[in-house]
């Protein structure tokens, strides 16, 4: 197996799981024996394999329609009428991405309600290629649709194949051609679509499902992933165990030769991960809350990584005094010293698998530590702290994470507030006068207080008898003060949090507590407001040429804010140790993951990712005009750079650089002629135009990304594989294969050729009405370098966002730049004949509408 075709098998793999997922989480949003009797369709567990090491069941809300309805979860979203307007995004989203939301929305309907199951295993023979098996419950009806799907896709390029086996039609193709026999198949199992991936898939996988080979329910993990104290609708497992017996012996290959060879195992033996076990993750309904939990196989005891999380029990006496209102936060037990020490242990452990050097360095760079900050890190700063960090949000001194407060229990106040001062001298010494340092008295303690003229916080800390506090602002540190003098309000575990608290573990060494409402509060009384102001914005927009898709739903289509907060209560999560493993256990109105985004304002994905959802296309459609306005003005300037070097030689620079001895494709380009004209004049007097462009001597230069020439509407890398910078604007040169080598005068000429100069008495078809420079994407090579990259003919309908790569940055359209200098915006529906007469300077034919 070549590592092209394994790297095909893994990708395809991991794009199938990462479409599932979102699938999935469309599926949480909107609203197994298991077998449908009614349907006759076997249960969906009888035809996945029984050595799965990775596997993700979704039951569907249909088959849990009792407990889903009386969730806070379906209150808030689907009776306020919130999933409503978030269908409408979906579509919107997925019709902006290039698919027909008519194909995708009716299949993602349908494992909403219905359901989606997923397992990958490893064969135990032959290469180490996934096998995966999808199943879409209930969905053989997208059967077809698939197979047009992959028909488009392969563009011909794909043998698609029908075949029977064993009573089913089965439809597949084989990936990729020449190599292992990789089979991607098809098929109807009663009333479910059956989708596989791997070699000799399609036979195995329908023996399983005769029952000539054993399923998933023989599984060990398999009652563990199923089974819980709520109703389970999501259950999940990856069992490293079995990845780490399959692998763990596999070499891993280094550079120098002069290393012995390192196999998986041992290296995660040096991060104490070799007797990792199973992860197991399942979640579903319990009277109004959403449940999960989460275990990890790790039994005691444990090094490296996984030691990290052996500490003592902490309670909810333990927490700092945090703001009554507290948007959310973080707590757990940390022993400061022990960390640093099992850090340090374990980077020891993995330097020696490196050369014979690196442990010394390692050791070399540890001694250093003192004389660099002028403390012992574990003598000085961890010993006199405690064994109990907490981070929080405080809304009332800042929003979207401004008011995050560090606060880490102290054990030693009197030599902590030492080496703090120590560090704050030693930082103002070395920042100068780009640090100022301050220190402030407020309720009988000294808040020191960091200002930059750089950065629009000011960090402040505090050292208190019992806590060690860290801010973003002085005010954020100051009310922990007050609140700890009993001057202000503190919070407090009662009512809906006492609830919450008495569900999970008894004893935990970290707890997380969010409350989605406030939240929503702040994004749903913004969003009316943003998405109408964002729709002018759109609307002005299209008075002057430039297009908008317009908004999936109006501003009046959100619900009330008190619609969608009124159902909802604080989300708890706790973390748990014991000798068998780490078990995260999680109680929340809506779907989250804990404390993702829960300082100053923030509660759980699930809220913030959806109503952030609802101004993306408002947010979306400013980024997009910006920077298309940014594209316009890099095209304007180099406009203005060919006008300059028109004045200084009088003509524009010839497509490829003059050189008799290289090819048009060794030369420079005409963006190099130019660079003097861009504010890039050092760079010019690098260049060695008597040299192709890629020589040795031009390295430096050929690397250099130009802002100028690069359209920031692609997201890069704006390199090449082998670290050639690139452009996204090309030169025009008139209509045809022929193009770059027509004369002046030739009826199909364009303003750029590789060995003719253009002048302006040239264009006589007016240099308003002729393009010099056009957008491309898709096609972009270097701009150093002359030929197609950085020249272009029309040759191939559509011109634009068609098969010459002119275009696509942009949805409906591209921006050219015309000879007089001005920037046009030409849209993707123009005439062909209008912009071929566009692209020719000479030709004498009228212009049309464009």
């Amino acid at each position: 197996m070549s590592p092209q075709q394994a790297k095909i098998a893994w990708g395809t793999l991991l794009a199938s799981v990462m479409v599932f997922c979102v699938a999935l989480s469309v599926g949480r949003t909107q609203s197994q024996d298991r077998a449908d009797a009614s349907s006759g369709s076997p249960a969906v567990e009888t035809l996945l394999p029984a050595d799965a090491i990775i596997y993700v069941g979704w039951d569907g809300t249909d088959a849990h329609q009792g407990a889903w309805h009386a969730t806070a979860a379906y209150e808030s979203l689907y009776e306020s009428g919130l999933s409503d307007v978030m269908k409408k995004l979906v579509v919107f989203l997925i019709n902006q991405g290039g698919i027909n939301s008519r194909d995708v929305v009716p299949l993602l309907d349908q494992i909403s309600t219905k359901g989606l199951s997923m397992a990958v295993s490893i064969p135990e023979q032959g290469p180490p290629l996934p096998q995966a098996v999808v199943v879409v419950h209930e969905g053989k009806q997208f059967g077809d649709f698939l197979t047009r799907f992959i028909e488009r896709a392969g563009r011909g390029e794909l043998e698609v194949q029908r075949r029977e086996v064993s009573g089913r039609q089965v439809t597949s193709f084989m990936l990729p051609p020449g190599g292992p026999p990789v089979e991607f198949g098809w098929w109807a199992e009663g009333n479910h679509l059956v989708i596989a991936g791997g070699i000799n898939i399609v036979e195995s996988t329908i023996a399983i499902a005769d029952g000539d080979s054993p399923n998933i329910t023989t599984h060990s993990l398999w009652k563990q992933a199923r089974e819980a104290e709520f109703e389970v609708s999501l259950a999940s497992w990856i069992d490293f165990a079995a990845v780490r017996a399959r692998f763990g012996e596999f070499p891993i290959p280094h550079p120098d030769p002069n290393v012995q060879m390192l196999t998986i195992n041992r290296v995660l033996q040096a991060l104490g991960m070799e007797n990792l076990g199973p992860l197991v993750y399942h979640s579903g309904y319990q009277g109004r809350a959403l449940m999960s939990e989460m275990f990890l196989d790790a039994p005691a005891p444990r090094t490296g990584l996984l030691a990290l999380w052996d500490r003592q029990p902490m309670s909810i006496d333990d927490l700092p005094p945090m703001p009554a209102n507290t948007p959310g936060f973080y707590a757990r037990n940390l022993d400061w010293s022990e960390l640093y020490s099992s850090l340090y242990s374990m980077m020891q452990d993995v330097a020696t698998l490196g050369p014979p050097d690196a442990a010394d360095q390692l050791d070399a760079m540890y001694d250093q530590i003192p004389a660099v900050l002028g403390i012992d890190l574990e003598e000085d700063l961890f010993e006199p702290l405690g064994d109990v960090v907490c981070i929080y949000g405080d809304q009332a001194q800042g929003f979207f994470g401004f008011g995050a407060v560090l606060a880490i229990k102290v054990d030693d106040p009197a030599k902590l507030k030492g080496t703090i001062s120590n560090l704050m001298l030693r930082l103002a010494a070395t920042a100068g006068p780009e640090i100022l340092v301050r220190s402030v008295s407020k309720h009988g303690r000294e808040i020191t207080v960091l200002q930059s003229a750089e950065v629009p916080v000011a960090p402040s800390l505090v050292v208190d008898d019992d806590w060690l506090v860290i801010g973003l602002t002085s005010q954020a540190v100051e009310s922990f003060l007050l609140r700890k003098d009993g001057r202000l309000p503190r919070w407090e575990a009662t009512g809906e949090y006492q609830e919450a608290l008495a569900q999970m573990p008894d004893q935990f060494t970290g707890l997380t507590v969010t409350d989605p409402r406030e939240t929503v509060k702040s994004l749903l009384g913004f969003a009316p407001m943003m998405m109408t102001f964002m729709q002018f914005g759109m609307n002005q927009a299209s008075r002057f040429g430039q297009p908008a898709p317009g908004m999936p739903f109006l501003a009046d289509e959100i619900p009330p804010t008190e619609l969608v907060t009124g159902p909802l209560f604080p989300n708890v999560a706790v973390c748990s140790v014991d000798d068998d493993g780490i078990r995260w256990s999680a109680r929340t109105s809506i779907p989250s993951i804990p404390f993702a985004t829960s300082l100053g304002g923030g509660s759980s994905v699930a809220v913030t990712g959806t109503l952030v959802a609802l101004l993306l296309p408002a947010v979306q459609q400013a980024r997009t005009a910006a920077r298309r306005s940014q594209s316009r003005n890099n095209m304007k300037q180099i406009g203005l750079a060919m006008h300059n070097y028109h004045d200084t030689f009088k003509h524009f620079p010839p497509g490829a650089h003059p050189n008799d001895d290289l090819e048009v494709e060794e030369r420079l380009s005409w963006l190099a002629d130019i660079l003097p004209f861009i504010e890039q004049a050092a760079l010019y007097e690098q260049t060695d135009f008597d040299k192709a462009w890629d020589a040795n001597g031009n390295a430096i230069v050929a690397g250099t990304v130009i802002p100028a020439y690069i359209n920031p509407q692609h997201p890069g890398p704006h390199v090449t594989e082998d670290g050639r910078a690139v452009t996204h604007y090309v030169g025009m040169a008139g209509v045809g294969e022929d193009g770059p080598t027509l004369p002046a005068g030739h009826p199909r000429a364009g303003v750029f050729a590789y060995d003719r100069a253009t002048r302006f008495r040239d264009i006589t078809d007016g240099t308003s009405n002729t393009i010099a420079v056009s957008e491309a994407s898709g096609i972009t090579g270097p701009w150093s370098r002359a030929g197609k990259s950085t020249i272009r003919p029309l040759t191939e309908q559509p011109y634009v966002n068609g098969p010459d790569g002119l275009g696509k940055a942009f949805r409906g359209g591209m921006n050219v730049l015309m000879c007089d200098g001005s920037v046009r915006f030409v849209s993707e529906n123009i005439d062909p004949t209008v912009m071929e007469n566009l692209v020719k300077m000479a030709d004498g034919n009228v212009l049309g509408d464009f």
